[in-house]
């Protein structure tokens, strides 16, 4: 059976389709045809370090630059690989007659290795959303208020339980709106959210499983959609009164 190849402009523009897994398996498959198992191992070691490297750099990459930026580097890359160390491989092999790769097994293998590029960058996502979905189910009943008078208000699936002794339905619809606006309310998970006010300033509390990463970047928003308001947001485990931690942010 004979033994075939790439050729360049397949690297090209399976690398383009496929992202850098499908430029390593196309760089590799060659390397083993050519006999040259280390270099085949290497072109496999730099396509997974560029994929490290991609989810490593995407959440932090500003919006300015141009989405097709990153595809056209790590293509180049492939490319220039692929022409430094096997154009002459590719061109003995294809001028002694022996078979190179089709049209079709190279978009799908492109296709292939762009759901596997995919799946393991939503993987985080799903586990992350899946853990969310789990830590909303297991708020099995309304944590006890300690005797307030407290007004229950809809808002879609959302629920703003609101202390009626120093918090007015305007200011609970104002939170409400908030939460909606910066992403914290949403129309999947249900989130337990309490509202009254301590001293001058209007306190939130959340089940503490929203205590994240993006907690600032939360109440930074917080901030400018409510300038007028002292915001302290607590995050409890079980019970309000067993607050794990706050943040509080002043007018």
């Amino acid at each position: 059976m004979k033994q075939k190849v790439f050729r360049k402009n397949n690297i090209w523009v399976g690398t383009m389709l496929g992202g850098p897994l499908a430029g390593g398996y196309f760089l590799y498959s060659n390397f083993k045809v050519f006999n040259k198992p280390g270099s085949a191992r290497y072109s496999l070691g730099i396509s997974i370090g560029i994929l490290i490297l991609l989810a490593i750099l995407l959440p932090v990459i500003p919006d300015a630059i141009p989405s097709i930026i990153i595809p056209a580097i790590y293509t180049a890359i492939m490319y220039i690989i692929a022409d430094r160390f096997q154009r002459t491989d590719i061109k003995s092999h294809i001028e002694s007659g022996k078979g190179i790769h089709s049209w079709p097994r190279t978009i799908l293998i492109s296709v292939i290795c762009s759901v596997i590029t995919l799946g393991i960058f939503l993987f985080p996502v799903l586990l992350e959303t899946n853990h969310a979905r789990v830590r909303a189910k297991n708020i099995s009943a309304v944590p006890v208020f300690n005797d307030e008078p407290v007004i229950k208000k809809d808002y879609g699936i959302q629920s703003v339980y609101y202390n009626s002794r120093n918090v007015s339905e305007e200011d609970a619809d104002a939170i409400a709106n908030m939460l909606y606006a910066v992403h914290i309310f949403n129309d999947q998970i249900k989130i337990f959210t309490y509202v009254s006010v301590e001293e001058d300033s209007y306190v939130i509390f959340f089940e503490e499983g929203l205590l994240s990463k993006d907690t600032m970047d939360y109440y930074t928003k917080m901030r400018e959609m409510l300038p007028e308001y002292n915001i302290k947001s607590k995050f409890f485990d079980k019970k309000l009164d067993n607050v794990s931690a706050e943040v509080f942010i002043t007018k």
